[in-house]
């Protein structure tokens, strides 16, 4: 059977995504759709209806108007990476035009270009959790889903997808421990990296506020697959965004100290819940679980104790997510080690500077 030949460049698309969620993670997926679905939007402005139609000279002029925005090199990479894939695809089973997958040269990047050292630092984490643990659960604060939320991303370093994912089974707070399984079938699946299911053991603080939002602030809901989840909305499960949005205002500086950008909180339009995420100094989270990474690091957890957590491999911690800056690597990794330089090999004060002191 012959390839149809007027196939459009959305159906094309469609068609190429839907190949790839065998072996890719929701978030995955979206993050291609939202790469691809590009070269879908230009062919439809400029009246392509074919995908065959779509030729060389026009994806240069897409390439064109795409710099054009003066995207960053990093971006503009990854991009293209992802529309070779598709544009390759679409060759080999002849809907493209030969050679429409060597038109979007990637820009050439080096390791230091892919990696953001941006993160939630420890001081604002500790700030904005004492703050919200401080008031009371009732007309308070405290074990708010944003705090529960805040609490689960600090102290487990897992991403977001494996925490929407979790059910009311998965969280025991009397044994301290959060159990992260990877439901597919039931609309919730993870990153499958390293460790990736996996029990979490927590601290007593986030233990207790887990229960108290579980016990005051959880809606006895069940979702589209019956099945209870832990984070919810008054509908069911909370949604990815949603989760972002509380991510963002959760981490906001202002929460737990003084806002860095020397702005009012009481009159501030960023310190809402809707419009947090304008805020310069508030965190996604993925930078939340970055700045968790570090912060592990830092508290002189091993790497692969660390990639066991947070399921992912101690080589992509080290290039993508522990990244101290000067006074962490000293202060806090290498400090305590001075005194082993010590003559006499000890940890101990020197016995001949005790006595010549």
């Amino acid at each position: 059977m012959s390839a149809p030949r007027e196939l459009s460049p959305r159906d094309a698309a469609e068609r190429w995504i839907s190949k790839q969620r065998i072996d890719k993670t929701d978030s995955t997926i979206s993050t291609y759709w939202y790469r691809v679905k590009q070269i879908v939007e230009f062919c439809e402005s400029e009246g392509i209806e074919s995908m065959i139609d779509l030729s060389p000279w026009m994806l240069d002029e897409f390439d064109t108007q795409r710099r054009a925005r003066d995207p960053k090199a990093v971006s503009l990479s990854r991009e293209y990476r992802t529309m070779n894939q598709f544009l390759a695809w679409a060759e080999s089973v002849e809907l493209g035009q030969s050679g429409i997958s060597t038109i979007l040269d990637p820009p050439s990047t080096d390791k230091s270009d892919e990696v953001d050292d941006e993160r939630l630092m420890a001081d604002v984490a500790r700030q904005s959790l004492q703050q919200y643990r401080g008031e009371d659960v009732v007309g308070g604060r405290r074990a708010c889903i944003e705090h529960a939320f805040l609490e689960l991303m600090w102290f487990t370093g897992a991403r977001l997808a494996a925490l929407r994912g979790l059910d009311l089974r998965d969280v025991d707070t009397e044994a301290q421990t959060v159990e992260i399984h990877h439901r597919p079938d039931a609309g919730t699946d993870i990153k499958q990296a390293h460790n990736p299911e996996r029990v979490i053991g927590l601290t007593d603080a986030t233990a207790s506020v887990l229960a108290d939002y579980r016990d005051h602030n959880r809606h006895g809901v069940f979702d589209d697959e019956n099945r209870q989840p832990f984070l919810t909305s008054t509908r069911g499960r909370v949604g990815e965004s949603t989760l972002r949005r509380y991510s963002y205002y959760a981490s906001l500086p202002c929460l737990g100290g003084k806002c860095p950008h020397d702005r009012d909180p009481e009159s501030c339009e960023w310190a809402t819940l809707r419009e947090s995420s304008s805020c310069p100094s508030s965190r996604s989270p993925h930078k939340v679980r970055t700045g968790a990474i570090t912060n592990m690091r830092n508290k002189g957890w091993s790497l692969d104790d660390v990639a066991e957590r947070v399921n992912t491999s101690p080589k992509r911690i080290k290039e993508h997510y522990d990244h101290p800056d000067l006074h962490e690597q000293y202060q806090e990794r290498r400090a305590a080690k001075v005194d082993q330089l010590k003559l006499d090999g000890s940890n101990q004060t020197n016995s001949d500077e005790t006595q010549n002191s």
